[in-house]
């Protein structure tokens, strides 16, 4: 009995294993054994699991279950057990306080445990009471159907026996889950085919919301009209959950855990996805000193990674009673939010105990001191600030929390408090977004006129500055260019929204050569100018349709523009690399290149070229330093120095001019060549070629700034080599004059966000890095969609770049469609897809699809399936098996 015989095929992590794609047996009722030892295969455990031989183990079996528990099945701490989640062993509430060493073998020192000592019979009576349903138990119930349990739910598993881990062909729960719950509500949890989505098919499809006047009533109790109205505009919603995650919180971490997935999935099939993106952030905190006090994820579309992030969390920690909200709340502000400005951010704070310091009522607070007076009002005030469509909800679950909420209203007025409990928290949380929606039709801005487009992008992420490929001695500098494009480049599909009108600049603003149009990128979180040359544009108004020559000529213009861009890029991040610690030289940044193909057409094309808005202060003028002939600015003569460095660090290859833009963050280069390969990629008219480059050291940079010495660029002529007695070497050797409290405007060279600083801190060796890039110190692990096997992946960095991580590093290379397939569901991932014996053949099948069939049962008799004959995809897609045997005639 209880698979005595088939002790070889158990599998030694039991209850805690985690391989998808083990075949073992994982019955219930060895929870807490140490199989391996069973087995013959250790002599001795470590000691955290039973220790039993096989003649001990069958007097265990002898004992009474308690709905379909074993005595030597339950863990002896319990409710007190810190890391239920890994544990081996069992946890019930009929079995919390109780002295389990006392009924397993007998307690040593029971006058001063403080747990109950009682007998197994007294615990069972009690758990019957407290958990019987319709007068049943496990123990009660027969295969015969006397019952009142669902047909979908596994008989074997509420009796500890099944051997499925998660293969069953029905729902494994246990007894006590399904007291006062509706069987509507049990996680779905049978094995599915390999043609389902497995990232989400365990997760149960949420109830429709559809009754209007309910949903009207709970809309105004949790929201003002104010919101539909905005909602009506918006093009991007943002859904923030900032979520206490200390010890207390277990019920609405596992009420998060089962419907945040489903609330922002439903919502997603209500909107229109080609006008409106829904994308959700997570910010789960503890407090002062617990491990893991703030854990975070930025805002995705991808309701997956956020799915995968809840269920990595533990309800943990949280000595006093305040905790670190203030800290949640500004790490909350830091994140990726929307900058359109139509969009609206929708924050839900859920939390049981307020923050620390002045902000609660006699409770016991060893970190008072670390919050002043203001604090919390401050960050709320931000919060208020930050956009026009903006909506905080709190959600009351005691009264602790009361004076906290009360202040938090004060700063940000439109503030609502919501008394909830886990079990409604779906419904509001999904009445407040979807009912939103239903309630109006996404319109256009009243105040631009814009249009909004599907389109896919092509950019390249940010450069490693840790392992750049322009190294010195460089022989070839073209061809490590172009590997590090192509290493670096990112593609992905966003949502557009264009402003039709075009940007009025001023004359000392406008280029000869292009009209601008703003536009703002969805996914990106970017605002980006677009930049069409006049004879698109001219051509579109004058309704002409474009030459083949006019074609050819536009796409040249976005490739030469993209590359320019990308190898001033990579220069300046060299350059600044080299010179950051060198006082008074500029921190020369370039913008962002971006290629868009658009689904439908702007302006009569398809593609566009658009670069990084730069989002700088009014007061940050656009100035030209150099132009790509004669000029240079004598007053910011140091400029010069780069573009000497540009020809040096690519060993006279090329040489950047033309610099020009707002606060060292720089636009437009123009490039002259001496390399025929580059010149032949650019091919641009600006491009003065030997001639560009003579005119710069005989002009520009006639004689070499302070800053060429000190990085050893060698002069070009002997002649720019200024006498130490000229008149005009303070001129020519002039800086920027910077003190420590000076304003200094960066790009952050991971997440690619604009920031400032103090010019004190641009000389520290990380100021280009944003503080939320470099609190991630350490990855995070995904679910790789290929072969689901986790990997490590720093997401809230790559996701801000556009780069939606869903494959591993191994797949990404190995893994190629064509090669072996799984038969019935097509994937071709190589650790996945093996060949299977199926009578006389040979097939390919992936994991997934050899777990299904091994649980498959006959229609008929109910025996297993045995892979003694091939079935076929459809009967697969249906689970439809009847064995040979079945099907001879009787």
């Amino acid at each position: 009995m209880y698979y005595q015989k088939r002790i070889k095929d158990l599998c030694p992590s039991n209850i805690q294993c985690k391989d998808e794609d083990c075949n073992l047996l994982h019955p219930r009722c060895y929870a807490g054994v140490c199989i391996l030892h069973l087995q013959n295969k250790e002599a001795n455990c470590d000691g955290t699991l039973l220790d039993l031989s096989n003649k001990e183990f069958k007097r265990c079996f002898q004992q009474q279950k308690i709905n379909g528990v074993f005595a030597f099945n339950l863990c002896k701490k319990q409710n007190k057990c810190e890391d239920k989640q890994n544990c081996r062993f069992l946890h019930r509430k009929w079995a919390e306080g109780v002295c389990i060493v006392d009924i397993i073998d007998e307690c040593s020192n029971k006058e001063e445990c403080k747990l109950k000592h009682v007998s197994w019979e007294e615990i069972k009576k009690d758990a019957y009471a407290k958990f019987n349903i319709h007068n049943m138990n496990p123990e009660l119930i027969e295969d015969n159907g006397n019952h009142k349990v669902p047909d979908y739910m596994c008989l074997e598993y509420l009796r500890g026996l099944c051997q499925f881990q998660t293969s069953c062909s029905k729902i494994h729960v246990d007894w006590e889950c399904l007291k006062n719950t509706s069987y509507a509500d049990i996680r779905d949890t049978r094995r599915k085919s390999c043609l389902f989505d497995q990232s989400t098919s365990i997760m149960v499809s949420s109830e429709k919301f559809t009754r209007s006047d309910i949903a009207d009533a709970y809309f105004e109790k949790i929201y003002t009209n104010q919101i539909k109205k905005m909602v009506q505009k918006a093009q991007v919603i943002d859904v923030l959950f900032i979520l206490d995650i200390t010890g207390s919180m277990q019920r609405w971490l596992t009420s998060a855990k089962s419907n945040i997935h489903n609330i922002i999935e439903e919502f997603q099939t209500q909107i229109d996805k080609k006008k409106n993106i829904i994308r959700t952030a997570i910010v789960a905190y503890r407090d002062f000193g617990d491990d893991e006090n703030l854990l975070y994820r930025e805002f995705t579309s991808d309701p997956k990674i956020i799915f995968e992030f809840l269920k990595q969390l533990q309800a943990k920690g949280g000595g006093d009673d305040p905790e670190d909200v203030i800290g949640a709340l500004e790490k909350g502000f830091r994140l990726n939010i929307s900058k359109d400005e139509e969009s609206v951010l929708c924050t839900f704070l859920i939390c049981d105990n307020p923050c620390h310091g002045p902000y609660h009522e006699n409770l016991q607070d060893h970190h008072f001191d670390k919050v002043q007076e203001g604090d919390l009002e401050n960050i709320m005030q931000k919060y208020f600030q930050l956009k026009k469509n903006n909506f905080f909800t709190c959600y009351k679950i005691t009264d602790a929390t009361d004076l906290m909420f009360k202040k938090m209203q004060i700063a940000f007025p439109t503030l609502k408090i919501t008394a909830s409990t886990p079990d409604d928290f779906k419904q509001q949380v999904l009445f407040s977004l979807q009912q939103s929606l239903q309630q109006s039709e996404t319109k256009t801005s009243q105040t631009k006129k814009t249009i909004r487009i599907r389109a896919k992008f092509l950019k390249s992420k940010p450069f490693d500055m840790n392992n750049s490929l322009l190294i010195e001695n460089n022989i070839d500098y073209w061809k490590n260019f172009k590997k590090q494009q192509e290493d670096n480049s990112v593609q992905g599909e966003t949502l557009l929204i264009i402003n039709n009108n075009q940007e009025i600049l001023p004359a000392k603003d406008r280029g000869s050569l292009c009209q601008i149009f703003k536009l703002f990128d969805v996914v990106l979180n970017r605002n980006l100018v677009l930049k069409l040359p006049n004879f698109i544009v001219q051509s579109y108004e004058q309704n002409k349709e474009l030459s083949q020559k006019d074609i050819e000529l536009y796409s040249m213009f976005i490739k030469k523009r993209y590359t320019s861009l990308l190898i001033a890029q990579q220069l300046a991040d060299s350059f600044r690399q080299k010179t950051q610690s060198i006082q008074g030289v500029p921190p020369i940044f370039y913008v962002s290149p971006i290629i868009y193909e658009l689904e439908k057409p702007f302006m009569g094309v398809t593609q566009i070229f658009a670069e990084t808005y730069i989002d700088l202060p009014n007061f940050c003028e656009w100035k030209k330093y150099t132009n790509n002939t004669k000029y240079a600015d004598k007053d910011e003569y140091y400029y010069t120095a780069f573009s000497h460095y540009s020809y040096t660090a690519t060993l006279g290859s090329l040489i950047i001019t033309d610099l020009q833009g707002k606060n060292y963050i720089l636009s437009d280069p123009c490039i002259h060549t001496m390399d025929e390969k580059i010149r032949e990629m650019l091919d641009d008219e600006t491009d003065f070629k030997e001639n560009g480059v003579h005119l710069f050291f005989q002009q520009q940079h006639r004689y070499c700034h302070r800053i060429c010495k000190e990085l050893n660029l060698k002069p070009f002529q002997d002649n720019q080599e200024l006498p130490s007695n000229s008149n005009d070497i303070d001129d020519i050797n002039k800086s920027i004059s910077w003190s420590c409290d000076d304003v200094v405007y960066v790009i952050c060279q991971v997440c690619g966000e604009f920031q400032d600083l103090k010019y004190v801190d641009y000389l520290k060796q990380h100021s280009c890095i944003c503080n939320n890039c470099l609190e991630d110190k350490e990855p995070i692990q995904l679910t790789c969609v290929c072969c689901r096997k986790q990997y490590k992946c720093f997401y809230n960095q790559v996701v801000k770049v556009g780069i939606i991580p869903e494959k591993c590093d191994q797949c990404k290379s190995k893994c190629v469609k064509g090669n072996l397939q799984c038969i019935y569901c097509g994937c071709y991932c190589e650790s996945r897809v093996n060949y299977k014996k199926f009578g006389n053949d040979q097939i390919p099948i992936c994991n997934e699809g050899v777990r299904f069939l091994n649980a498959l049962k006959c229609q008929k008799c109910g025996q297993l399936y045995n892979y003694e004959a091939y079935i076929m995809p459809n009967d697969y897609k249906d689970s439809t098996y009847v064995c040979i045997n079945c099907k001879q005639p009787q």
